[in-house]
């Protein structure tokens, strides 16, 4: 399974070694999920890693090794009604390359929870824990 990595759960998983953020991390080789993002995600890691505690920085560049690095897609095929300019980036790329878009951003993201963005599922790593556990395709703690 293919997971975009938002910034937003990128730098939560940074900042704390526990958490639904750092466990998708830490589950994705043994799942054999492959965790993704772009360079435009990658730019808003490194704008916003100083605003978390000194651990996030410490931590950031061995969870950057996880991540496949995309390319950033900044239109679409089909129509989309989705006006954050800054956002329309993230949604793009993770539906044009992945299965799961990984987000924290509910401000934003929020209304693709439970209806996803065609084909993408959105959802809060939590969220997609819980899933994963619930379909029986995870049983880590």
């Amino acid at each position: 399974m293919k997971l975009f990595i938002d910034a937003s759960v990128a730098l939560a998983a940074a900042g704390q070694k526990t958490g639904a953020s750092r466990a998708i991390f830490d589950a994705a080789p043994p799942m054999g999920w492959e965790l993704q993002a772009s360079n435009y995600v990658l730019r808003e890691i490194a704008a916003n890693l100083h605003r978390f505690p000194p651990l996030a920085a410490q931590e950031w560049p061995a969870l950057a090794q996880r991540l496949l690095i995309v390319r950033d897609l900044t239109s679409f095929d089909y129509p989309a009604v989705f006006s954050p300019g800054k956002d329309r980036p993230v949604l793009f790329t993770a539906a044009g390359w992945a299965d799961v878009l990984l987000t924290l951003d509910r401000q934003h993201f929020g209304r693709f929870f439970q209806s996803g963005f065609y084909s993408l599922r959105v959802s809060p790593p939590g969220d997609f824990l819980a899933a994963e556990r619930k379909a029986g395709r995870l049983s880590l703690p």
